[in-house]
């Protein structure tokens, strides 16, 4: 059985920021809230779905 790998983090906007092709491995990567909060406001894909992040 084979596995195609492929894995990766995007961030917020969709941008790949760390990716390990055909290698095994694992994947941590930290993200700024304040980041994901100006992707949605920007996009407002959820705006209508009363999703807010809380303090």
């Amino acid at each position: 059985m084979g596995y195609y790998g492929g894995s990766f983090i995007s961030n917020s906007l969709g941008e790949v920021v760390q990716s390990l092709d055909d290698e095994e491995g694992i994947l941590i990567q930290e993200f700024d809230l304040n980041e994901i909060d100006f992707a949605r406001n920007l996009l407002q894909f959820l705006r209508d779905r009363g999703l807010r992040r809380i303090n």
